[in-house]
C-alpha cells in the first residue's frame, strides 16, 4: 500500500520548517523588505509639512505669549511684593488715598507662571477710590484686579474703605 514509511517525528519535523519558513517571510517583509520607491518620498514630504506646523504652531504661540510677557514682573517672586508695595504707595499718594494695609500671599504656579496675590486697604473718598482703579486697571499697570470690595469708612464720615485682591505674574521658574 504504503511504499513511503513515515515516522511520527516527521510530521513535528515538517511543522518545525514551515513555522521557520513562515519567521523568516515576516521578518523579511517587515523588516528588510526594500520600501516602495516612492514612500520614502511622501515620508520627507509629510516629515516637511509637519515641521513647517510645528514652526508655524511655535511662532503662534510666541505671538501669542507676547502680550502677557508686557505684564510680567522681571524681578524674583521674593522681592515682588516690595515694589508692588512701593508702586502702590505712590500711586495712593498722588490719589491722596490713605494706604492702611498691605499684604502678599503665597504665590501659585499657574501655567508656566508664578501667580503672586496681595490684598490691599486703602482708604479715601469714592471718587479717589474710583481713578485709584482706573490706574491699577490701565494698560500700563503690570497688577490685575481679582478683588474689590468698598464700604463706608468708620473712622472718617464721607469716606470709603476699599479692600482690593491684586495679582502679579512673574515668570514660573524664577
Amino acid at each position: 500500500m504504503n511504499d513511503v514509511d513515515i515516522k511520527p517525528a516527521t510530521g513535528w519535523n515538517i511543522l518545525f520548517g514551515v513555522s521557520l519558513l513562515a519567521i523568516a517571510l515576516s521578518i523579511w517583509f517587515g523588516y528588510m523588505r526594500p520600501p516602495e520607491p516612492g514612500a520614502e518620498l511622501a515620508w520627507k514630504r509629510s516629515l516637511t509639512k509637519m515641521t513647517l506646523a510645528s514652526r508655524k504652531a511655535n511662532d503662534e504661540a510666541d505671538a501669542n505669549f507676547a502680550p502677557v510677557k508686557e505684564k510680567m514682573w522681571s524681578q524674583t517672586i521674593d522681592t515682588l511684593g516690595s515694589t508692588v508695595l512701593d508702586q502702590l504707595t505712590r500711586m495712593s499718594e498722588e490719589e491722596k488715598l490713605q494706604l492702611s494695609g498691605f499684604h502678599t500671599e503665597k504665590a501659585i504656579d499657574v501655567a508656566g507662571l508664578k501667580e503672586a496675590p496681595f490684598v490691599l486697604t486703602v482708604e479715601g473718598t469714592f471718587p479717589q477710590v474710583i481713578a485709584f482703579m482706573k490706574k491699577l486697571e490701565g494698560p500700563q499697570s503690570k497688577l490685575a484686579v481679582n478683588l474689590l470690595q468698598i464700604s463706608a469708612s468708620d473712622t472718617a464720615p464721607g469716606n470709603v474703605t476699599a479692600t482690593l485682591g491684586l495679582v502679579g505674574f512673574v515668570k514660573g521658574d524664577a
